[in-house]
């Protein structure tokens, strides 16, 4: 029980991966008309993106694997000088005893978009003899110099109920383990609210294994922590209403709880694009705005900015997206002080308050709100 499952029963060949049969069977046929292209996966986090693309440079470069791949996180190593120095040193050596050298690119959407446009250049200068195989969560964070022409790009989608119920079962056998089907069930509800992230569902598994059989933990608490845990529980549907009516009190109280309850702002946000997406009283132009938002404050929070401070603005321009068509309001180039964030979206909510005061009040909130909206556009956080 010393090694985490997630890792140990990785799979070992492009036929032991589950949940992507297309893409999968497309890229080995690929492999056996030699038809190597560089290549993007985009897809949810946990559904399988980097290992198909490390079993896939297994298939091409064989016996030389150890020496001919190359892995980087590119959300870690996200900056312009990893490309040129690091990345562009990897590509510019001659592969040992193969065609190819391969370079996987984890997260290239974490990039900064000076470093995707130097990374164009690299793969462009060393085509001949390097492929880039790159994964991506947002592929609408990529940009065309990259993820456009010179890359083939394939969607790989959530792990569906019965590919990951498979695979867990596999696991399970392979320790010698079992489960209570009820368990069992509470487990695949909990992969299917992650958005299929096979990943982070082989890690309740093993969790769920020790509580139950070593620690003598009662099945019943074991469901609801899966439940807690379940990003279908968070209540972004009460947010988004409370948002929309004003009460952004309320709204901050529920972004404090998630993050204190242990959900980090990547979660939120992919949580709030997962319900817009497939809300269907929602309109496609709040959608997009929202998207968009949810885009820029993620990566607003990956360089520095306040999670609560994004996840707050985050519902301010979701409302102001319903009422005004308003665009979102993220800019980390700088950051401004608590009591300026505080003040603007004080003026905010006393904008969107303002719709069932009387004509000389709502003459006097409109007024207040153009001022306001100009403000909140403008911040830099």
């Amino acid at each position: 029980m010393e090694v985490m499952w997630v890792d140990k029963h990785k799979p070992e060949s492009l036929d032991e991966v589950v949940g992507h049969d297309y893409a999968v069977e497309s890229l080995k046929e690929m492999v056996d008309q030699g038809l190597y292209d560089h290549l993007i996966l985009s897809g949810p986090p946990g559904t399988g993106k980097t290992t198909i693309l490390e079993l896939l440079a297994k298939e091409i470069l064989k016996d030389t694997f150890k020496h001919n791949h190359f892995m980087f996180n590119s959300s870690d190593e996200r900056g312009i000088d990893v490309v040129r120095e690091d990345i562009t040193d990897k590509a510019s050596q001659s592969p040992m005893g193969a065609d190819w050298k391969i370079i996987i690119m984890d997260e290239v959407d974490g990039m900064t978009s000076e470093a995707q446009q130097a990374l164009r250049g690299t793969i462009e200068e060393y085509q001949d003899n390097c492929l880039f195989f790159m994964t991506a969560n947002f592929s609408n964070k990529v940009i065309d110099a990259v993820g456009g022409s010179r890359v083939t790009e394939r969607k790989i989608g959530p792990v569906d109920r019965d590919s990951m119920r498979e695979r867990l079962e596999y696991i399970l056998d392979q320790e010698g383990q079992n489960l209570p089907d009820d368990l069992m069930e509470a487990l695949l509800d909990y992969g299917e609210s992650r958005n299929g992230d096979l990943r982070s569902t082989i890690k309740r598994l093993q969790i769920a294994v020790i509580d139950y059989k070593y620690a003598e933990v009662d099945k019943e608490r074991i469901k609801e922590e899966l439940k807690y845990f379940s990003s279908s529980k968070m209540p972004i549907n009460k947010m988004i209403k409370f948002a929309s009516k004003g009460n952004f009190t309320k709204v901050d109280k529920m972004i404090r709880r998630l993050i204190v309850s242990g959900a980090s702002h990547g979660e939120i946000f992919e949580e709030v694009s997962n319900y817009v997406l497939i809300a269907d009283d929602i309109s496609d132009h709040v959608k997009a705005n929202v998207l968009e938002a949810c885009a820029r404050g993620s990566d607003a929070c990956n360089r520095g900015a306040r999670p609560r401070t994004q996840l707050n603005y985050l519902m301010v321009n979701f409302a102001d997206s319903g009422r005004k068509g308003k665009r979102d309001v993220f800019d980390d180039s700088q950051r401004i002080d608590k009591d300026q964030i505080k003040k603007n979206v004080s003026g905010k909510l006393k904008s969107m308050n303002g719709g069932n005061s009387d004509k000389k009040n709502d003459k006097k909130n409109s007024s207040a709100s153009s001022g306001d909206d100009n403000t909140v556009t403008n911040l830099k956080l």
